[in-house]
Parts: structure tokens; C-alpha cells; sequence
């Protein structure tokens, strides 16, 4: 099972046809009970047909989304496992500790592992943060990977080295900083609570040189509220940031950059923007589980698990809603939010307690 090969051309029509394809149950055992088990998160692969995917009992499951089948099932008991990357070897991830060992001690309860799914061993451990990592984003196409921690911290590393390659301190104030890289390597984004975002060259040769060229000033520096999420869209003109269940999405392309520094919004050299081009509700502030969305291949939608527990798809050109996507056939709809696209198909994955593979219906 897979959506259409390559880069599918995405319409209106087509994403208003998106159905479960195949759904797989997640389940744990309690006391010689079966439960459902909460997906911590998932993510596709670069160029395989793959998708991995971390619960909360430390499962560790791979799935082949061309067949819709589940691959293998592996187990991170001492550490758990969260915020689960691949890396470029379809064999190989990263992700943070979801569980953590009073006698060891904080770098090792907060290290990030290189864990290959072939052999079940241990690559490599990076130690550095001594709080809970929020974060991960992995280089698409280098061994370049960064984290965000709660001891306020953005870490820079490389997949063949334990040694942070550099660190950066956030705001004494921030509670949970956020980073994510875009899709050609050219800069990443550093987020810090109420919505200031930072935009910086991505240089793996100098990285502690390395200096801001564009600014977001967010729009809740009164509340300080935290951003959940942050991604940049596939051409890299748009940056989208999730505060309070509340999609924020700007411009950052070279022409508004531009505009930026001919009208004079330029603070210390560099550019600053206020204004986003697009706003996109999924939830309520006061809703306490973190949604997830993506930009569709084509740039054109985005698309979002919501707290109604359906998903919603918008165009980003004048925001307006085209598809509400849910399952007729399931009264308890599991909730979606987790969300990702794949890179290579017209397919996307959602989930909470159950995954679902969606593709348009034929």
C-alpha cells in the first residue's frame, strides 16, 4: 500500500479523497491486559519507504509503507524513547530519552541515540544536555543534526563524532527553546518562548560564528507562551511556528527579506518581521496536547491534526479551508496529533493511540 509514486500533483479534488488506507492498533500489555499505547512521535524516511514510529511503553516500530505492513519491533526499556529522526541509512535513527535512571546521571539520562534497527545495537551516544531535550531535526543532506533542551541550550552535532560540534545559550528566561533545519541546508531556525524566532546561516565548518540574518518578533512576548513546533516549508520561503494550538506562518523569502530592509525594519543589522502571512486555528490555547502539522510537498496547503479530532487542510494562499478529513467508519476517532507527510508519495501518516496511513481513495 502507497500513495501515488514521486512528487504526487496535489489538488483540491485529490486532498478532499484522502481515506485510512491501512490503520495499525498500538497496543501494550498491563497486567496480562491489553491497552492502548500513546505514540510519542514518528517520522518517514528521506527516500525509503519507510516510516518509524516510538510509543510510550519504549516500543521502537518499523513499518513499510509501500506494503502497509509492520517491518520489526524493537525495545529502548532503560531510556524509553521520543522525538524519534531517521537518519540518511534507512536503518539508522536518532531520538531523545522519554524514560530516565535515578543513578545515572543528567548528560546520561539526556543523551540522544544513534541506534541502528538492523543489528539492535548502539552507534553512539551524544552527551552534552543535562535537561530534557525537546527537539531534534536532522540535516536532509548532511550527518549534521541539532537539539533544543529545557537547560536552555541549542546543540549542534554531527553524526560521525560524540563531541558537540557547538552550543548555543538561549534567553535566561526560556523555558523550551526550539530548532528545526530546513530542507537545503541553508539555515535553521531557533525559537524561544513567545514566538521570537531566530534565522541562521547553517555553517557545519564555523558553526559558532555564525549570526542571525532575520528575526521574528513573536506575537506573545507579554504571556511568554512556549512554541510547541516550527517547520519551513520544502523551498524554504515560509516558516510556520505552533504557539498555544495557533499555526503562525511567515514569509522569510529573499524578496520579503528585502522589502523588510528597504522599509527600514532592521534592528543591530538585521531584518525583523512582525507579521505573519497566514494564521491557522487547530485548537484551543488551553489545550494541553501537542498538535502536529506540515506543509504539503507542493507548498501550496497545510495540513493539521485538530483538537475536534478531525484534520484539517488549507489552502495557504488566501487560508481558506478546502478538506476536513475523519474516519465515517470509527465513532471514537483516535485523535491526530501526530502528522506527518511523506516526502516521496501522496501519503501522510496521523495518531495518537492508533497510526493511520492516509491515501486518496481511487
Amino acid at each position: 500500500m502507497s500513495g501515488n509514486e514521486g512528487k504526487a500533483l496535489l489538488d483540491e479534488e485529490l486532498l478532499g479523497k484522502f481515506v485510512i488506507g491501512r490503520e495499525f492498533e498500538l497496543e501494550q500489555k498491563n497486567q496480562g491486559e491489553k491497552a492502548p499505547v500513546k505514540i510519542q512521535s514518528f517520522d518517514f524516511h528521506f527516500s525509503e519507504n519507510l516510516l518509524v514510529l516510538v510509543t510510550a511503553d519504549a516500543q521502537i516500530r518499523l513499518y513499510d509503507t509501500r506494503k502497509g505492513e509492520q517491518i520489526k519491533t524493537l525495545s529502548s526499556t532503560k531510556y524509553g524513547a521520543a522525538l524519534v529522526r531517521f537518519t540518511h541509512h534507512s536503518n539508522c535513527i536518532i531520538y531523545a530519552s522519554s524514560r530516565f535512571d535515578s543513578s545515572a546521571t543528567d548528560e546520561e539520562n539526556h543523551a540522544i541515540r544513534y541506534h541502528s534497527l538492523y543489528d539492535n545495537a548502539y552507534i553512539r551516544y551524544f552527551k552534552g544536555h543535562n535537561a530534557e531535550v525537546l527537539n531534534l531535526s536532522m540535516s536532509r543532506s548532511s550527518d549534521t543534526f541539532l537539539s533544543a533542551s529545557r537547560d536552555k541550550t541549542v546543540r549542534m552535532w554531527d553524526l560521525r563524532s560524540e563531541a558537540c560540534l557547538a552550543k548555543s545559550n538561549c534567553d535566561s528566561l526560556c523555558t523550551r527553546p526550539c530548532v528545526e533545519i530546513d530542507y537545503s541546508d541553508f539555515m535553521y531556525a531557533v525559537g524561544e518562548d513567545g514566538g521570537d524566532v531566530a534565522l541562521i546561516p547553517l555553517d557545519q565548518d564555523n558553526p559558532e560564528k555564525s549570526q542571525p540574518f532575520h528575526k521574528i518578533e513573536g506575537s506573545h512576548s507579554a504571556t511568554k507562551a512556549c512554541i510547541s513546533l516550527m517547520k519551513f516549508s520544502h523551498n524554504g520561503d515560509m516558516l510556520a511556528v505552533l504557539i498555544e494550538n495557533k499555526v503562525y506562518v511567515y514569509d522569510i523569502s529573499t524578496s520579503r527579506v528585502s522589502k523588510l530592509k528597504e522599509n527600514g525594519e532592521v534592528s543591530r543589522g538585521t531584518t525583523v518581521d512582525k507579521t505573519p502571512m497566514a494564521l491557522f486555528e487547530i485548537g484551543s490555547p488551553k489545550f494541553k496536547v501537542r498538535l502536529e502539522f506540515s506543509f504539503t510537498p507542493d507548498d501550496k496547503f497545510l495540513i493539521s491534526g485538530c483538537e475536534d479530532k478531525h484534520i484539517r487542510i488549507w489552502r495557504l494562499e488566501d487560508q481558506k479551508e478546502i478538506a476536513k478529513l475523519s474516519d465515517p467508519n470509527d465513532p471514537n476517532t483516535d485523535l491526530p496529533a501526530c502528522l506527518r507527510w511523506s516526502r516521496r508519495h501522496a501519503l501522510f501518516a496521523s495518531g495518537s493511540r492508533k497510526l493511520a496511513l492516509w491515501i486518496p481513495k481511487k
